[in-house]
């Protein structure tokens, strides 16, 4: 515990933190000159952004871990993404760690191999020789990110069907509004008609009055659906879970949504 949060410890081996085989770090933000080689010596941490966020702090200010050897004062090198906890992680050396924790376990290991190797080669000789004895799950990165996308994913599929009713709803009223309206005015384009507007051009006064009530309706939902989505992100998210997540904008959602709003608007104007 930190302040009396409860944090993640996060200990890697000190050419994690360099450039390699896979990959570096994205660092947010300011950091320390030469944050990650500090931190693979280390004489530093990097912490998570929801760290900073639940508990404070700022690069280049020391935080103080209760380690099992005593207390432990390190400056915050940097920070990153990381969701471990929700509460924030910490991301330090593992000889650090070991030193000061007195624990030389490991939880995971990363596999490079070879552009002249099979990785199916590896994968089987790993799990011949060491896969039984501690119960290894072999996984490729790409497999582990999409397997905690499937879960997440998931968690949230719920939401999708909620949308869709809603937006089937939502369709089905704008139709009706828009077929209740034309109906309501017969006489109107009855008298019309008589004196000798065009069947055709009463039609499309119709329909692009359909199209400017949707275009209306588009406008209002996806100005208010952005910012409420920003809101959340920013501030909800946050708040409720603890997590800081990235923004992205559904744009391919959006685009069906408002083709879809189109369509109904153009139908419910020919009947």
């Amino acid at each position: 515990t930190l302040g009396g949060h409860t944090v993640a410890l996060n200990a890697f081996d000190s050419p994690y933190f360099r450039p390699g085989p896979f990959g570096g770090w994205q660092l947010l933000g300011r950091a320390l000159p030469n944050a990650l080689d500090t931190v693979a010596q280390g004489d530093a941490v990097l912490v998570s952004d929801n760290f900073i966020h639940n508990i404070g702090g700022a690069v280049g200010e020391s935080i103080v871990l209760q380690a099992p050897a005593g207390p432990l004062s390190l400056r915050i090198a940097g920070v990153t993404h990381d969701f471990l906890s929700p509460q924030g992680t910490i991301e330090l050396s593992r000889s650090l760690y070991q030193k000061w924790w007195r624990d030389d376990q490991v939880i995971r290991t990363l596999v490079a191999v070879r552009p002249d190797v099979s990785i199916d080669t590896v994968r089987s000789a790993i799990a011949r020789e060491l896969g039984g004895r501690f119960h290894l799950k072999i996984l490729l990165l790409s497999e582990l990110v999409d397997w905690i996308v499937r879960q997440a994913r998931q968690a949230f599929s719920g939401l999708h069907v909620l949308g869709a009713l809603v937006l089937v709803v939502v369709l089905a009223g704008v139709a009706d509004g828009l077929a209740a309206g034309t109906l309501e005015r017969r006489r109107e384009f009855g008298i019309a008609r008589s004196v000798g507007v065009r069947r055709r051009a009463i039609g499309r006064s119709v329909t692009i009055e359909a199209l400017l009530l949707g275009l209306l309706g588009l406008t209002l939902a996806v100005g208010l659906g952005l910012a409420l989505g920003v809101l959340w992100v920013r501030a909800t998210f946050p708040a409720l879970i603890g997590w800081t997540v990235m923004l992205r904008i559904p744009w391919a959602p959006i685009g069906l949504a408002a083709a879809a709003t189109v369509v109904v608007c153009v139908v419910a104007a020919w009947f």
